[in-house]
């Protein structure tokens, strides 16, 4: 099962052990992990502070988040209580050499943060509707309370494609060349908005730091 699959593989990605039965959460897709998370923690009048576009990386403007930021924001969280949820669904979709996600900058934060994720994204097939929430033991298991009661469960045959899909992933390389197909996508784009000779202004540049960079005449 995905659960699995995902405890196996996310130790390189989140830099500790990452317990499957008791830290990793399967849910109907990445939108019902969001909604479960934050059905689990809010009350009514609570505020909720939202990033726009609101994630790491983030789509469209391709801004990555320097270490020192996710310190800065991490360490505010921790000094007024309040819970991270960092949306990770174009995680493998980066074009810089790296960068850090804020559940792996220390233990504390690690504990106070959720990380919602994506099969759907991962594998360009939106609509697949498998997603997972990884979280601390003893907190996530407010996040599945939530979840039984939104979701209950997701259908078994994704959840069985979705787990091969992720050990194949790994074993034949497809993160990377999955990057590298995206990236000549997005040059062939940026190449046919400048033969088209749009107005300056007319349409918008998308940062560098994921590989979307126009020229600044065209900006």
């Amino acid at each position: 099962m995905p659960h699995e699959t995902i405890g196996e593989s996310r130790p390189r990605a989140h830099g500790k052990e990452i317990d499957p039965d008791r830290e990793v959460l399967v849910h109907t897709g990445g939108t019902e992990a969001i909604l479960s998370a934050i059905t689990a923690f809010i009350e009514p009048e609570d505020e909720v502070i939202v990033l726009e576009p609101a994630f790491n990386l983030h789509n469209p403007l391709g801004k990555v988040f320097s270490v020192e930021e996710l310190l800065a924001i991490g360490n505010i969280c921790l000094q007024h209580a309040i819970v991270i949820l960092s949306d990770k669904v174009y995680e493998r979709l980066y074009f810089t050499p790296s960068y850090t996600r804020i559940a792996t900058l220390n233990r504390t934060i690690a504990r106070n943060t959720f990380t919602v994720s994506s099969v759907e994204k991962a594998f360009n097939v939106t609509g697949w509707t498998v997603g997972y929430v990884i979280g601390d033991e003893s907190p996530i298991k407010h996040v599945q309370l939530a979840h039984i009661i939104l979701g209950y469960t997701t259908a078994g045959p994704a959840q069985e494609a979705a787990a091969v899909g992720l050990e194949e992933a790994d074993r034949q390389g497809f993160w990377e060349a999955n990057k590298q197909h995206m990236e000549s996508r997005m040059r062939s784009i940026c190449s046919i908005l400048h033969k088209l000779g749009l107005p300056v202004k007319l349409f918008h540049v998308v940062t560098h730091e994921m590989g979307y960079a126009l020229p600044p005449s065209r900006a």
